[in-house]
């Protein structure tokens, strides 16, 4: 049971209980000050305070009236501390409900083609020289443009993914400006992102992804230096990518002439954990941080055993602290704290789909061209042209109602209000997909409280 904490004023009693939805660090010594202090965050306000032994103590026990009414109030504030008559969950759901269903952006993942050069042996995709007919891409621009006059969106962003996207540049180029206009006429603002491999990535074509066809993020993929990443992200062939790609991303990021932000990703497993330093390091040579962000990933199954090479849980949240703060100081912002997620993906949220090259609609981006849902994917909700719903995606979309039945272990977790349930397809596939910031984010608290003190100390001097 949460302690209850009863503040007496003026003879009436009003009862409080802990909320449910935050996270205490054990205490950390400032050897500045020679202060023990706690860190609580609540991932409902995204609040961190700092409060001392004595008041953690308080509440966290029913010794209320040791508090000062002022530290009552800013705990209640930070929704620390809550009214028992709060249901939290249901507060968390509405607010996710509400943020999904006021969403102006209508989001369209498209996959121009199911072909790849590469052979990632993670990789749960089945590849083939397919490319999105013109039929088929006529059709899509009618549904996105049907479906941008029926909603109140503002915003139209499309997401080139693949595959690898860019051997169906010119399935990128036809729709572009097909895809502009429709967002035109309803005065919807237009724009694009591109998740690639990066290995035609060239001058050429990020010059004309940027500057000719609205794309103003770009994700590649790099898992660790040339070793590491050459070893597993060879071509179909057996031939190394890394230095290629790099070159690519090395131009991009010391181009003043692109405006566009590049995003790294590493995806990790026993095999490549040990090199993830280096590669931060190679990137911050490049000393281009203000143009380059990156993050890490943990692989898992993709409708493969890919995961039998997985980190476990605990091992990958332990290392990913040694990471984040080893690209901190490298001059890099890694992410330390989670931000809210009230709209977990595609999977609940209508205003978002994914269509495959060869028509098929889908609500996550897991599921096309993967064998293993079967040679008629049961994900598939039929194509564009003829839509058919599958009780798979349905029970995908059916997630926040499963979350509130108490049908995964997401209801009471702290972490709910930041992770938003982390993957419905996971939970349904049988894996917990929680975040490694579940495991490591008191650490991530006490990291990023002394990263504060560092940035505070240095601007002072």
């Amino acid at each position: 049971m949460l302690p209850q904490i009863t503040n007496r004023t003026n003879g009436q009693e009003t009862r409080y209980i802990l909320s449910r939805y935050i996270v205490a660090t054990d205490p950390v010594l400032d050897k500045n000050t020679n202060t023990t202090h706690i860190i609580i965050f609540s991932t409902r306000s995204l609040r961190a305070l700092l409060v001392s032994p004595s008041v953690w103590n308080s509440i966290s026990s029913t010794n209320i009236e040791t508090l000062d009414k002022n530290i009552l109030e800013v705990l209640l504030a930070a929704k620390i501390i809550v009214s028992p008559e709060d249901n939290e969950l249901e507060i968390i759901l509405q607010r996710n409900r509400a943020a999904i269903a006021s969403s102006q952006t209508l989001y369209e993942c498209l996959q121009p083609t199911a072909l790849c050069q590469l052979g990632c042996d993670y990789c749960g995709q089945s590849h083939r020289p397919d490319t999105l007919s013109h039929n088929d891409q006529d059709t899509v621009v009618e549904r996105i443009a049907g479906r941008l006059r029926q909603g109140s969106y503002t915003t139209l962003e499309i997401g080139w993914f693949g595959g690898e996207p860019l051997l169906g540049m010119n399935a990128i180029r036809r729709l572009t400006p097909l895809l502009q206009n429709a967002s035109s006429l309803q005065q919807c603002k237009y724009r694009a992102r591109v998740v690639t491999n990066g290995l035609r990535l060239s001058k050429d074509i990020a010059t004309e992804l940027v500057c000719d066809l609205g794309v103003d993020e770009i994700e590649v993929t790099l898992d660790g230096p040339a070793d590491s990443h050459d070893a597993r992200r060879h071509t179909k062939g057996g031939k190394p990518t890394f230095a290629r790609i790099f070159e690519n991303v090395e131009w991009i990021v010391k181009s003043s002439q692109l405006p566009v932000n590049v995003t790294i990703r590493c995806n990790v497993d026993r095999r490549n954990a040990d090199s993830v330093s280096r590669l931060i390091d190679q990137l911050a040579d490049l000393e281009s941080q203000d143009r380059m962000s990156l993050y890490f990933a943990p692989i898992h199954s993709w409708g493969n055993d890919a995961d039998a090479l997985c980190l476990s849980r605990e091992e990958y949240a332990h290392l990913e602290m040694e990471w984040l703060s080893h690209a901190y100081f490298r001059r890099f912002s890694p992410p330390l704290m989670p931000g809210p997620k009230p709209i977990v993906c595609m999977a609940v949220n209508p205003h978002a789909e994914l269509i495959d090259p060869f028509g098929n609609v889908f609500n996550c981006t897991e599921a096309p061209m993967v064998p293993a849902y079967g040679e008629i994917n049961f994900y598939s909700r039929g194509t564009v042209r003829i839509p058919e719903e599958s009780p798979h995606a349905v029970r995908l979309g059916a997630f926040l109602d499963d979350i509130a039945k108490g049908r995964f272990d997401c209801a009471s977790c702290p972490m709910l209000p930041v992770c938003g349930g982390a993957c419905p397809k996971q939970w349904n596939d049988g894996h917990i997909p929680c975040p490694s910031a579940k495991l490591n984010i008191k650490d991530r608290l006490i990291l990023a409280w002394a990263f504060s003190r560092i940035d505070h100390d240095t601007h002072s001097t």
